[in-house]
């Protein structure tokens, strides 16, 4: 399962952003409880509670499209089998407007029971 998942300088996000998938301590009013018990996932080793949908949300314009579009092109990146040609093309399309801003960082965090 995906913990987290981290993007730098990548189309219009110039700062480090991070998509979590940790639940926080929060709970449905009692009688959607069956919400709560369908989409959170427990680790029962580390005990982590993880939520196997999220929603992004944000004004028009402020990157959402272009966080899911750095998840999209990572998982392609690393599920596509080693060969000669990179993989990796799709992952270099920096924040266009400030120059100098070489470091590109993707970061993935994974639960794996």
């Amino acid at each position: 399962m995906i913990v987290e998942f981290s993007v730098k300088n990548f189309r219009s996000i110039k700062e480090l952003q991070t998509l979590s998938f940790v639940s926080t301590g929060l709970k449905s009013p009692s009688e959607f409880a069956d919400v709560d018990n369908v989409n959170i996932e427990v680790d029962d080793f580390s005990n982590t509670h993880i939520l196997k949908t999220i929603g992004i949300y944000g004004a028009n314009g402020s990157g959402k499209s272009n966080v899911i579009k750095a998840l999209q092109y990572f998982i392609v990146a690393i599920r596509n089998e080693a060969s000669s040609e990179s993989n990796l093309g799709s992952l270099c399309d920096p924040f266009l407007y400030q120059e100098n801003l070489i470091t590109k960082v993707y970061k993935i965090a994974l639960l794996v029971a």
